[in-house]
Order: structure tokens, then sequence, then C-alpha cells
């Protein structure tokens, strides 16, 4: 599996997009879909996993997800978080309508990627990291010394 990482935005959120037999999944599309789509290449891009409703890691969602035409999951936790950004333009500036498919915790399958997703509120009520292959994306649940 093949990990490209970008920090994107003002406040620099980590998106992911994992490619694996010509598949992949993007992680937090925070901002600027130009580099998501970059990022993803030639890869057929089948989902996008979202750590938490936060407007810096789902911005781009709707470019993303309408540009590929892929589905988007997000734990209910985050439901009405992403229902308040979607009724206040003064938070996001333009209308989001990509709906999320409930993620619990346990084991997802989506292609060739087998995914364990863990909820782990505190810093959203939905928020959850997700283990790919031996690696933890943690959204902002753990910050670099410090906890989210």
């Amino acid at each position: 599996m093949e990990i490209i990482k970008r920090p994107l935005g003002l406040y620099k959120a980590n998106c992911y997009v994992l490619k694996k037999d010509n598949q992949s999944l993007i992680i937090d599309p925070g901002f600027h879909s130009k580099y998501i789509i970059e990022m993803v290449g030639d890869s057929k891009p089948i989902a996008v996993l979202l750590t938490h409703g936060h407007c810096d890691h789902v911005s781009a969602l709707d470019d993303i997800c309408g540009h590929y035409n892929i589905p988007a999951y997000l734990h209910d936790g985050d439901h009405e978080l992403l229902q308040l950004i979607r009724r206040r333009p003064s938070v996001y500036k333009k209308k989001m309508f990509t709906q999320c498919i409930p993620l619990q915790e346990g084991i997802l399958n989506i292609g060739p990627f087998h995914i364990r997703v863990y909820h782990t509120p505190g810093h959203s009520a939905g928020s959850v990291c997700f283990e790919i292959e031996g690696h933890l994306f943690t959204g902002d649940t753990i910050f670099k010394q410090n906890v989210g």
C-alpha cells in the first residue's frame, strides 16, 4: 500500500490518499481539491473516509465526491456537526450536499482495503481512527506532543 500525505488549508490538517491495486481511499479532504486530485493521480478512488466532521477535514468533500462520484463515510456522532456546517454559511462558505454513510466501530472492507474503525470520541462526538495495514490514521484525536 502506498500512502501519500499532504497538509492542507490554514490549519494544515493532513489529507491522505492510500493506493492499493490501482484503487485509492481519500482520508480527510480538508481543503484544496485540486491538490487532492493530484495526489490521487491515475488511481481509481473508491471512497472518502472522514475521521470527524470539522470543517478543516471536510471542506473539499463535495468537490471530491462529486468529481469522482464516490461515497463518503462519517461516524453518526458527527452527523449533527456536519448538518450545522451545512446550515451555517458563515462557518462554511458554500452549501454541502454529500450524504455520508454512517460508520460504526469495527471492521469495514472497501475494495482491497481492510479497515478497522475505532470510535474515539473527545475531539468531537464522532471522532474515529482508522487502522489500515498497520498504519493508524487519527485525525485530530492525537496531535504532535498533545491530544486532540
